[in-house]
């Protein structure tokens, strides 16, 4: 209600506009109304009762009588502005600013009017104009502080951030009490990314004005923006409960939810979102996201298509389409998905990333490496793509050893290094010395091939220390039993987790890791101990020159020999290896050939490590014993179309359909069963098995194995060898198919292994943790000594 303007309505008018100042629009309306059937048609009374209905709500009507008022009298200015009020509030802005200027016309000091029109100037995009009334405004009001956030607010549209703090500054100097002050310089906060100064003007802004819907949105995405989801929900439910169908609260409320890990309220509030704006991408991308990760993926492929049909040119959308795809099993379309994808964005590492995947999955070994390439060519840091890119390396016969060390130290090089310390460890050649252990994590694998040889280790010769972030499972449980001490390095940095390190006196530090993803190779390049070494998952060079030793055996690298690495290698005596058979392990039954009348080879390990050369040397032994079958068994086979393309390129190779088995996943224990359908387990090569042939052969069967010319084409060898079984060691293609062929052809030796090789392997150097410990602390202490004589 223009207040200034009714007060000064004469005589019998004067009652509608006490009326209306004492907030009594439907007496005002009376009152009004009355005159009219009274008297003469009169401007003032039309105003007023124009005013009365504004009051009411009733817009429409409010504009008819201020129009029949403007009729009656066209240089009525308070009619004229309270028309532009009507106007403006109703967003028809062209109206607006052709009332205001009429206003402004008949009185050039209605301050209101100039701020109106500034206002709605700039709702048309006439920037100009409206700063250039609102200049001369502040030049007759300068104490207006609603003008100054206007300025405010047009110089940050413009990019002019210093200029639109300061305008806002000087607002809120003049109206601190004014909520617009505070929360346009929170908008310009958070347009600077200084999300502290936003989080405390939004806060100012809702203590002046807690209804304010926008305020608590902001809140909220700021407050994520700092981390802190759970202030972030909190302010969100506020923003919702004040403003129940606002798309952008259901948005961001998901949004805050997923991060949290409440998938389903993630997925809930993306629901809602889609329901208000239907046509929006990011809420239908969003819903996908939270359904995947509920495993809702026919639910989630729907939300994805909806995504890519409004948004086909949507990179991110068909790089999902296609990821939720793979988890439907349908391998052709989620290629054809990343395709799609790459041909919108090219320079995109994950999308490389998962088509090396889907092609790893599929063997098809030179499109996964080169996608693996172009990952880590668009992303250097990508941890797992330079993780599988150097599996495929070392997996690839054709790839040089000088080409994997030379890609190893473009890697190293990107971590954080420090210059060389001064190491306040005493220098006692002989004293008690503490071991420290880095890992991510323990998982299965490293579990079997470590646990029993660290619980081993003499405690009066060494204090072991854990550094990791432990996770609630089993094999972390069960690996901690063999330290003395575990320290978790959860949320550390790899300064912070060096600094820990050296607080704890460690002596010789060593890597469980080397380059899986979730490493903290970037710990090693510090320099937080004097002695630092890889040892388990180091299957090559970590490229790391502060890492200065390898923990391997005479068999991954033999004495005369110079492998392509920058550490120096410690060899073990017998393996690097020490087996832990699993204690749910079943019986070693007879061999099954004794009851089928047929010979069944036997591979349980990754499909890519069955390269053409692989596939072309089974094929050649099956051919070579005839009516023999070879059982392949991984989790990728549970795909019908990996199978069928497994099936092909034995095809291709003479053998048909029925002599190839293919199986798919199953539990730990039933897997191990299974090798009771198994005679004769082949090792691929050029990467062997690790954990998978000691399980073979401690399920009492044979493995064949070639010994190649890099580490990880060793490792069966060195297995073998620690057992005493250097016989079924094969020194090059021709020998391999000869070693399997006798043993095809001797079933009762097969029967005798299996009855015999359970006892040998539990009593040989591969099961022996005593003499495995011994001989790691001898390692450990020859590389303290070396130190200490420097």
């Amino acid at each position: 209600m223009e207040v200034e303007s009714v007060a000064l309505m004469p005589g019998a008018t004067r009652g509608v506009a006490a009326a209306l100042r004492a907030g009594q629009p439907r007496e005002a309306e009376r009152l009004a109304r009355e005159l009219l059937r009274l008297g003469p048609a009169n401007a003032e009374i039309r105003f007023l009762l124009g005013v009365a209905h504004s009051e009411l709500g009733q817009a429409r009507s409010a504009l008819f009588e201020l129009s029949a008022a403007l009729a009656l009298d066209p240089a009525f200015a308070a009619a004229h502005l309270h028309r532009g009020k009507l106007w403006q509030e109703g967003r028809s802005w062209t109206a607006a600013i052709e009332s205001l200027r009429r206003a402004l016309v008949f009185d050039p000091r209605a301050l209101d009017a100039w701020f109106r029109l500034a206002a709605c100037l700039m709702k048309v995009g006439r920037s100009e104009q409206s700063r250039a009334w609102l200049e001369r405004l502040v030049e007759r009001w300068p104490t207006h502080g609603q003008s100054f956030v206007l300025l405010g607010v047009l110089s940050r549209q413009g990019g002019r951030m210093a200029a639109a703090n300061a305008c806002l500054d000087r607002a809120i100097a003049l109206e601190p009490g004014m909520p617009d002050g505070h929360f346009e310089r929170a908008l310009s906060a958070f347009a600077a990314d200084d999300h502290r100064t936003a989080e405390s003007a939004l806060r100012r802004t809702l203590a002046l004005d807690p209804d304010r819907p926008h305020g608590w949105l902001n809140l909220g995405i700021v407050s994520r923006k700092l981390g802190d989801l759970d202030r972030a929900t909190v302010a969100l439910a506020q923003a919702r409960r004040l403003a129940p169908d606002m798309f952008e609260v259901h948005h961001e409320l998901g949004l805050a939810s997923l991060r949290l890990g409440r998938t389903r309220d993630a997925a809930d509030a993306f629901h809602r979102a889609r329901a208000l704006r239907p046509t929006d991408v990011g809420a239908h991308r969003h819903l996908g996201v939270a359904l995947s990760e509920l495993e809702s993926f026919p639910e989630s492929e729907s939300a994805f298509r909806h995504a890519v049909e409004l948004e086909p040119a949507s990179a991110p959308c068909w790089f999902l389409l296609g990821a939720c795809l793979t988890r439907l099993s349908r391998l052709a379309d989620t290629a054809a998905c990343y395709h799609r994808s790459l041909a919108l964005r090219p320079a995109h590492a994950d999308v490389h990333y998962n088509l090396a995947k889907l092609f790893d999955r599929q063997g098809d070994a030179h499109e996964a490496l080169c996608h693996y390439r172009h990952a880590v060519q668009l992303d250097p840091d990508h941890v797992e793509a330079g993780w599988e890119l150097l599996l495929a390396m070392t997996a690839d016969a054709a790839a040089h050893p000088s080409s994997v060390l030379r890609f190893q130290q473009s890697r190293a090089r990107r971590l954080t290094a420090v210059a060389a310390r001064h190491f306040d460890n005493r220098p006692d050649p002989d004293r008690r010395l503490r071991i420290g252990y880095v890992g991510r994590s323990y998982s299965s694998v490293v579990n079997d091939l470590t646990t029993t040889a660290l619980r081993a280790c003499d405690a009066q010769r060494t204090v072991q220390v854990m550094f990791a972030a432990p996770l609630a499972d089993p094999d972390f449980r069960s690996q901690r039993d063999g330290f003395e001490q575990v320290v978790d390095v959860t949320g550390l940095d790899d300064a912070e987790t060096a600094d820990a390190i050296r607080r704890h006196g460690i002596d010789v530090l060593v890597d469980m890791d080397a380059w899986r993803p979730g490493n903290r190779l970037g710990v090693f390049a510090r320099q937080p101990a004097p002695v630092q070494a890889t040892w388990i998952e180091a299957f090559y060079t970590t490229g790391l020159s502060q890492i200065e030793y390898l923990v391997t055996d005479a068999v991954h690298i033999g004495s005369d020999e110079r492998m392509a690495i920058v550490e120096t290698p410690v060899r073990l005596p017998d393996s690097r290896f020490c087996y832990a058979p699993p204690y749910f392990a079943p019986a070693a039954g007879e061999p099954p050939c004794l009851t089928s009348g047929w010979i069944t080879f036997g591979s349980f390990n990754a499909l890519n490590k069955l390269t053409p050369a692989v596939i072309a040397l089974w094929s050649e032994i099956l051919h070579a014993v005839p009516g023999s079958r070879l059982l392949l068994k991984r989790r990728n086979l549970d795909h019908a179309e990996i199978r069928d393309r497994y099936m092909r390129r034995f095809a291709d190779r003479g053998i048909g359909a029925d002599r190839v088995i293919m199986r798919g996943h199953s539990p730990h224990r039933e897997m191990l069963a299974e090798y009771g359908d198994v005679d004769i387990a082949l090792d691929p090569f050029p990467y062997n098995g690790g954990r998978s042939s000691c399980e073979a052969l401690w399920m009492g069967v044979p493995l064949v194995a070639l010994r190649g010319d890099r580490m990880v084409a060793r490792q069966s060898a060195s297995i073998l060898g620690a057992l005493g079984r250097a016989e079924w060691i094969a020194g090059n293609p021709a020998d391999y198919r000869e070693i399997a062929v006798a043993l095809a052809l001797d079933p009762s030796r097969l029967a005798r292994l299996r009855r015999d090789q359970r006892a040998l392997m539990r009593d040989s150097p591969l099961c022996d943790a005593r003499r495995f410990a011994r001989n790691l602390e001898q390692a450990y202490r020859w590389m303290w000594r070396r130190w200490c004589a420097r």
